[in-house]
């Protein structure tokens, strides 16, 4: 997730999932908020509502209440 248009648009980190502004429109993936691990929110990545994988965000880019 990124603000900056090359890093979505080139991918330029490589992203196993791909690159995205947002996922609002990504009717078959979903992002699910799953813990706070320290410093990190650990997020839950689902495809056509099956797990696929644990990415983690870091706290710092979400408010929290």
């Amino acid at each position: 997730m990124s603000v900056f248009t090359d890093d979505v648009e080139k991918d330029v980190f490589k992203c196993k999932y791909g690159a995205f502004y947002d996922t609002r429109n990504k009717k078959d993936l979903k992002l699910q908020y799953t813990a706070i691990v320290g410093g990190f929110i650990s997020v839950s990545i689902l495809k056509k509502g099956k797990f696929v994988d644990t990415i983690c965000m870091l706290k710092a880019w979400f408010e929290i209440e």
